[in-house]
């Protein structure tokens, strides 16, 4: 399996059904963001008290010396909910007797990407799910050239340099 985006909220449960339903296999996760830790108690305190981290999120930027605004609290508790989504497909995959081996990529560098793809030269992928995405909602008039430019480039570079990684396997 070889899943892009995979810190996606999304694209984590269909990692968990995929990992469930094959009962195990090796999963290639790709993402942006580096692989979750599974010892930060942030991690399990979104889940158990979501408020409560909200509020020490807070405090914590304050003690850095910024203004806690809401804009900056809700980016770092998306960062919190994409590092918890990555580790539920990590542990569903295990759980599910597979392994999962996470690459932290820019998709839009695909000799990077061929780099991070390189151990499955001649393989044979079965699913390769291209997830990987950002959502920056603008009316399309609306949308600043930079913007269309990096949400498209993720989407139809980042599909170019997978295919172009993965070259040499065969794709199920």
């Amino acid at each position: 399996f070889v899943i892009t985006g995979a810190a996606g909220s999304i694209v984590s449960a269909t990692t968990q059904d995929l990992a469930r339903a094959a009962g195990g296999g090796t999963f290639h996760l790709l993402d942006l963001v580096s692989a979750p830790d599974p010892d930060d108690p942030d991690l399990e305190r979104f889940v158990s008290d979501k408020e409560g981290l909200k509020s020490e999120l807070i405090e914590r930027i304050k003690g850095g010396g910024e203004r806690p605004t809401p804009k900056l609290v809700e980016r770092e508790l998306a960062r919190i909910e994409r590092a918890r989504a990555g580790l539920d497909a990590i542990d569903a995959i295990r759980a599910a007797g597979g392994e999962s081996r996470w690459h932290q990529v820019d998709l839009t560098e695909a000799a990077a990407v061929g780099e991070a793809l390189a151990e499955l030269r001649g393989e044979r992928v079965d699913v390769l799910l291209h997830c990987a995405g950002l959502d920056v909602s603008h009316f399309l008039p609306d949308k600043p050239q930079r913007e269309y430019d990096l949400v498209f480039d993720v989407k139809v570079d980042g599909w170019f340099a997978l295919l172009h990684a993965l070259r040499d396997c065969e794709i199920g």
